[in-house]
């Protein structure tokens, strides 16, 4: 069993306890889309947070929008990955937050499959780096290269030590 196993496990049991935690609907939705091509299951698991958003659980919209822009990026849906990816941009300028108990879920969750070594103190500045990242690949994807650099050159300028860094130094030549 690899890391990655172990991981989607543990998520999957707290989801059996808690089947609304937010936190942990998005964080698994995002790694079976960034990671796999189980984008059903991810869209499912989306699907699931954005409801229990709906009905005023605690979580960050941000995360739950983030994920659906990727998931539309991974499939070829452009525009609607671009709209999902402003409002997750917007969201995390505006209110960035997570729920402090469910941080500390995927966090012990984390250490037990093997990734000690996240610092969930940056995860608010790394996950709005990723959001711009994929924003302007989702921009690229659609054919509007100036704004996707624009966004990108703006990231770089608030964030120069950003790990994203040369990832978005590779999209911008």
């Amino acid at each position: 069993m690899n890391r990655f196993d172990l991981f989607e496990r543990d998520l999957l049991r707290i989801l059996e306890l808690e089947p609304k935690n937010i936190q942990t609907l998005n964080v698994l939705s995002y790694y079976l889309a960034d990671r796999t091509n189980r984008y059903q299951e991810a869209y499912d698991l989306v699907q699931k947070a954005f409801s229990a958003l709906n009905q005023r659980e605690l979580g960050s919209p941000s995360d739950t929008f983030h994920n659906i822009g990727l998931l539309f990026y991974r499939i070829g849906k452009y525009p609607e990955a671009v709209e999902y990816l402003r409002r997750a941009n917007e969201w995390k300028k505006t209110k960035p937050n997570f729920d402090i108990k469910n941080v500390r879920d995927v966090r012990h969750i984390f250490a037990q499959s093997g990734f000690s070594k996240i610092d969930f103190t940056e995860s608010d500045k790394e996950i709005n780096e990723k959001v711009i990242v994929h924003l302007g690949e989702a921009l690229l994807a659609s054919g509007d290269k100036e704004v996707a650099k624009k966004e990108w050159k703006e990231l770089l300028k608030n964030f120069p030590e950003s790990e994203q860094t040369n990832t978005i130094r590779f999209y911008l030549g």
